[in-house]
């Protein structure tokens, strides 16, 4: 897994820094709309994990494959 260090949530609660590995929580801008993907993403014990979220809907297939 390589995460986006440049989108990482470096302060507030759920904020991490490169110490943390592969563990954060990222905001992926979505195109020139000022808006963003909520990215959750871990790793341990030989399994990875991604969340990704949107305010106000399900994301569609096509932006799944976009984020992973």
């Amino acid at each position: 897994m390589n995460v986006p260090n440049q989108c990482r949530v470096r302060s507030g609660r759920l904020a991490s820094d490169e110490s943390f590995g592969n563990n954060g929580v990222f905001y992926i801008p979505i195109g020139i709309s000022g808006k963003y993907y909520t990215v959750v993403a871990s790793d341990g014990m030989g399994w990875e994990h991604v969340s990704v979220s949107l305010p106000s809907r399900a994301l569609t297939w096509e932006e799944m494959c976009k984020i992973k």
